[in-house]
């Protein structure tokens, strides 16, 4: 790999003050309380809806406005972090790529060694039945030919056989993290309490479907229908003109 300086080219950022003028939070404050006004008496006709109309209209004005200046600052700090990140994911490309093949061999090989493990106390496990199997047997033909009691009771002396001893992986600047993990292989048989909406296509099917929900909803004594195990009913909520 070649070997020289990563070089990144940051956006001019130069604003070192970030303020909001004074003029906009007097303005803030002079429609908050008017609108929380209206908000208290209530918009009951049309004088006092056309006064909370106006006041909309400025509060989203005076809104806007700010978080206009707020992007336009902060767009190329957004920026310039996206770079540096990008860059520093590229540097770090080869080393996380050869850290996972790194880990892949290691669990690998834990793997292998608790499989040796098992192995040789299932091994150790059969050796201990066999013996246990043939002392029984040679019991039992003992009582048959008269060498032993009929009564006498059978009595295993078990010897355990020896184990090999199966060395586990040892480190000093790693440890071993044993976590359960998953991944999807058949959808179709996972339990719908495990599954997601996804807002995005419900969202489409809405308006692919609107027109047929609006007429339903129309002929419905409590202006809501249930699709699909959604509700669904107008919701209706002036909006300031930008």
């Amino acid at each position: 790999m070649p070997v020289t300086d990563l070089v990144v080219k940051l956006p001019n950022v130069t604003t070192q003050v970030v303020a909001i003028r004074s003029d906009w939070i007097i303005q803030r404050n002079k429609l908050y309380e008017e609108a929380q006004a209206v908000c208290v008496k209530g918009v009951n006709d049309q004088s006092s809806y056309s006064i909370a109309d106006g006041l909309l209209a400025q509060i989203t004005k005076t809104s806007n406005a700010l978080e206009k200046m707020r992007k336009d600052i902060s767009d190329p700090f957004s920026q310039a972090a996206k770079l540096i990140k990008g860059a520093a994911d590229q540097a770090r490309e080869p080393l996380e790529t050869v850290k996972k093949a790194l880990q892949d061999r290691m669990g690998k090989f834990v793997v292998e060694q608790r499989k040796k493990e098992e192995e040789e106390k299932r091994k150790a496990e059969d050796e201990q039945r066999k013996q246990i199997e043939k002392q029984e047997a040679d019991h039992a033909m003992a009582v048959a030919v008269g060498l032993a009691e009929p009564d006498s009771p059978f009595v295993p002396q078990v010897i355990a056989p020896p184990v090999e001893a199966v060395q586990p992986p040892v480190s000093s600047a790693t440890r071993i993290q044993e976590r359960l993990v998953w991944e999807v292989s058949d959808p179709d048989k996972v339990p719908r309490e495990l599954c997601s909406i996804d807002p995005v296509k419900i969202n489409a099917w809405k308006t692919k479907n609107e027109d047929r929900i609006q007429k339903m909803i129309s002929e419905s004594e409590s202006k809501t229908v249930v699709v699909h195990g959604i509700t669904f009913k107008n919701e209706i909520k002036p909006v300031g003109k930008r």
